[in-house]
């Protein structure tokens, strides 16, 4: 049985009666059925029909690389697998409830499979190799145009009213008598006839369309240089040594703790790495302790003095190999 930090636990049993016991267990004690998922026993490739790709979509997460295929290869001998999300305070009940069915030691099944040939991974069936990808993202950045808005022009005819002041002459004819006296010319008896005409000036309205103003409508062009910030993800493969004297060495050195390798991996892991690092490869446990319990409690709050020991052992081991 497997616990995560992360309030997984898993647990693995020989027959399928006992995994349905345990699931039977969880759901009279009050946990629901959206918490739990149940691997079916199989055996060969995993199938649709089985029910097993169900199983790994939904707990793949939560095992540490090179975890899975272990538990993996417990499903393709046979054995079925039964995991639950709990919350931090039903952690215990929860692993009480997987541990009253018997489930098998995963570590102790994993040492006997690797000392009958499994050699763990997915392999090769033509060489037996064992290839495993190492995958990196790459971020590339590039520009498309996006229409952010514009201007729109309309031209409307608009009829306003106007009014000037001209003025305008009238001709008026008039006629007048007056009496006189005077001697008469021969002149005088000749026919005529004499006319006069009137006349008026009137209004006379002609329109001339002129233009007055332009608009012109244009684009300024201007080029920025944005920085583009993401991120990518990288799978890297990390080797780890598997020596199964050691293993039993550890559980043996802390077996009063009930301490088992498979559940003090991450922080033996993690003192591994402490060792390999250039700031803390050359300085002895006494001194790198304080600034190791604060790096693993950023990502483990409160759980130093449960794993402390198996950080240090990492840490001492790793630094005798290199010394070696």
């Amino acid at each position: 049985m497997d616990t995560r930090s992360d309030h997984t636990l898993v647990g693995v049993y020989e027959t399928q009666a006992e995994a349905d016991d345990a699931r039977q267990d969880l759901l009279s004690s009050g946990f629901s059925e959206s918490q739990i998922t149940l691997n079916p026993q199989a055996t060969g490739a995993r199938t649709a029909e089985t029910g097993e790709e169900s199983f790994w979509d939904k707990v793949k997460d939560f095992f540490n690389p090179g975890e899975q295929d272990i538990y993996e290869e417990a499903s393709r001998r046979g054995h079925a697998l039964l995991s639950i999300n709990v919350a931090e305070g039903d952690v215990d009940r929860a692993a009480d409830i997987l541990g009253r069915h018997n489930p098998i030691n995963v570590a102790e099944k994993e040492a006997q499979w690797r000392k009958a040939g499994w050699a763990g991974g997915r392999q090769t069936e033509e060489a037996g190799e064992q290839k495993i990808p190492v995958v990196e993202e790459q971020m590339k950045v590039g520009k498309r145009a996006k229409e952010r808005g514009g201007v729109r022009v309309f031209r409307r005819v608009t009829e306003t009213p106007v009014q000037e002041d001209v003025r305008l002459r009238e001709e008026h004819v008039y006629v007048d008598r007056e009496k006189v006296d005077r001697p008469a010319h021969e002149a005088d008896f000749r026919e005529q006839t004499v006319e006069a005409s009137e006349t008026r000036e009137e209004p006379v309205v002609s329109k001339e369309a002129r233009v007055i103003e332009e608009v012109t409508i244009g684009k300024d062009v201007q080029e920025r240089t944005e920085t583009v910030k993401g991120t990518v993800r990288r799978a890297d493969v990390e080797i780890e040594e598997l020596d199964q004297d050691f293993h039993r060495d550890f559980e043996t050195r802390y077996a009063d703790r009930g301490y088992q390798y498979a559940h003090s991996r991450e922080a033996y892991r993690f003192g591994q790495t402490l060792a390999s690092h250039p700031d803390y490869r050359d300085r002895g446990w006494k001194e790198v302790e304080p600034e190791a319990r604060d790096l693993f409690e950023q990502k483990n709050p409160g759980r130093w003095h449960e794993f402390k020991d198996a950080v240090r052992y990492g840490y001492e081991r790793t630094r005798q190999h290199k010394a070696a």
